[in-house]
């Protein structure tokens, strides 16, 4: 605190925005550990003329965090869906509108000049229901869409006018799954896609990484995790048709990652199926086995990376961190998709077996799951400990061998 006094020089208010706090992963069933200290140290703030905006999704532990009763003097809460509808509207508006404009200008040739027209944009403003993430994935499906007109695609999302606020609440977010829905579907358009299983079951298990995994990695060590058969170039044409919801950055450096969390919820929520082949059976994603199969593809690349001690060939005996060159010698040796199933492959062990459900495949799958462990535990976990030690990540060590432990019990 006594730094950031002496760096704050011109006079406040000043604001700092955190965005998205519920997709943190430190938060907690029953509390957010980051909204906590926030409001724990708001009188030093208020005396160096900060304030914070922090907008969420009302998740337990962040609503429970809000409503203490010891913060009610000195927090505002503002839910969206109380906003005057009227200035919802208009700012949905605007931004269908600057963004389908721009889009027009990246296309000339292709869309009407007219384009987009006020029908269009009242269209989405009123099938949007004050929801901006329906308006924005839409307008990116648009913008991808390069044989759809937005007329048509507006037809899809026609549906009767709701009655109440909280049933129109609803209805709009089974649109926002529509939408979904309708973007699996157009990843399948041609016949041959259509009834390529293969090619389904391939894209659900990319995107049931993108979703579960617990740090998002680029596209190189996404597929290094997913394995031999997921290569970069392949894990960049089974996303071809699903920019409008997952971002694939053009930078490989960065990770990709859901637009939004809404597509993670609507993926691994089990719906009744329609017709006989209904998308959502496709893709829709069972979390506890695709906990799994992410457990054992740490296991993977852990076995073909530690394959002997020390492999950052660093001195012995001494501390890692009075090393002058570790951040190099670790960037070389080391790939993000071995630090992450470091560090991360008890998460994936315990989310896999601890909620009671039967994985897909069974028996036989939880003894696989179990056997990788077991191998890990027997042949490589010093090793383990060493790359933790030169990651910074030591302290995680105990507690997920705990965790892990506690699950294999239990199985």
């Amino acid at each position: 605190m006594n730094k950031a006094s002496i760096s704050i020089e011109r006079p406040g208010p000043h604001v700092i925005i955190i965005d998205a706090l519920d997709e943190c992963t430190d938060n907690e069933l029953f509390s957010s550990p980051i909204l906590g200290a926030l409001l724990d140290h708001f009188k030093a703030f208020r005396q160096l003329g900060l304030k914070f905006f922090v907008t969420s999704r009302p998740v337990s532990g962040i609503v429970s965090t809000f409503n203490r009763a010891d913060t009610s003097s000195y927090r505002d809460i503002l839910y969206l869906h109380d906003m005057n509808p009227t200035t919802v509207d208009r700012d949905i508006r605007a931004y269908v509108t600057y963004t389908l404009q721009v889009m027009a200008r990246n296309r000339q040739g292709h869309v009407p000049p007219s384009f987009p027209d006020d029908e269009v944009v009242e269209s989405i403003v009123k099938a949007s229901g004050q929801l901006f993430i329906f308006a924005a994935t839409i307008c990116k499906f648009i913008a991808d869409s390069s044989y759809q007109s937005p007329a048509h695609i507006m037809h899809q999302f026609t549906t009767t006018s709701p009655t109440t606020p909280h049933v129109e609440r609803i209805i709009r977010f089974e649109e926002l799954g529509r939408l979904y829905q309708l973007v699996f579907k157009d990843a399948f358009r041609g016949e041959a896609d259509r009834n390529n299983d293969r090619a389904k079951s391939r894209l659900r298990l990319v995107i049931a990484a993108i979703v579960l995994v617990f740090t998002p990695l680029p596209k190189d060590d996404l597929a290094e995790l997913l394995g031999s058969e997921y290569t970069p170039s392949v894990i960049q044409m089974l996303l071809t048709h699903m920019h409008s919801v997952i971002h694939v950055p053009e930078d490989d450096t960065r990770p990709i990652r859901p637009l939004h969390a809404s597509f993670g919820d609507h993926i691994t929520t089990k719906r009744e199926s329609t017709t006989p082949d209904d998308i959502n059976d496709y893709f829709y994603v069972h979390p506890p086995t695709y906990h799994a199969y992410l457990a054992d593809f740490c296991f993977r690349v852990m076995e073909n990376h530690l394959v002997r001690a020390n492999i950052c060939g660093l001195p012995r005996n001494e501390d890692y961190v009075a090393i002058s060159n570790l951040a190099e010698c670790r960037k070389r040796t080391l790939t993000r998709a071995l630090e992450y199933a470091c560090c991360h492959w008890g998460d994936h062990l315990v989310a896999a077996l601890n909620v009671g459900e039967t994985l897909a495949g069974g028996e036989e799958h939880i003894q696989t799951v179990i056997g990788g462990a077991r191998k890990f535990a027997t042949v490589r976990l010093l090793r383990w400990i060493d790359i933790l030690s030169v990651i910074q990540e030591l302290d995680k060590a105990a507690p997920m061998l705990m965790k892990a432990r506690e699950s294999l019990t239990v199985s």
